[in-house]
């Protein structure tokens, strides 16, 4: 902050909350300071800089991409034939479900070495 912000800064406003109250307010304002969070909701003022977004790695970001590209081709399936072989439908839903378990298992592994 600059020294030019801090000496417009100078009054205070004092509220008083309850416990459920300000544990509510932390929650909403992502864990970050709570006067920035006032100040950006309440007077609908942009902060100069904002947290990165986490860095998620390439390669599950492609797993997760095949998925949603094989939902879309079950989706299309059902579409284009009014309805598909339910067999089918259950045995791609299968093969989601198997790599979704492996993409958390490999997360899973990454995180905790």
């Amino acid at each position: 902050m600059t020294d030019h912000l801090k000496s417009l800064r100078k009054n205070r406003i004092a509220i008083r909350v309850s416990d459920e109250e300000k544990a509510d307010l932390i929650r909403r304002s992502g864990g970050g300071e709570l006067a920035t969070w006032i100040r950006e909701t309440c007077l609908a003022t942009r902060p100069k800089h904002r947290n990165e977004p986490p860095k998620v790695d390439p390669i599950l970001i492609r797993q997760i991409a095949y998925i949603g590209n094989n939902l879309n081709q079950i989706a299309r399936s059902v579409n284009r034939t009014g309805v598909s072989s339910p067999i089918q439908i259950f045995a791609e839903l299968e093969k989601i479900e198997k790599q979704l378990d492996q993409i958390l298992e490999i997360h899973s592994v990454s995180k905790n070495s």
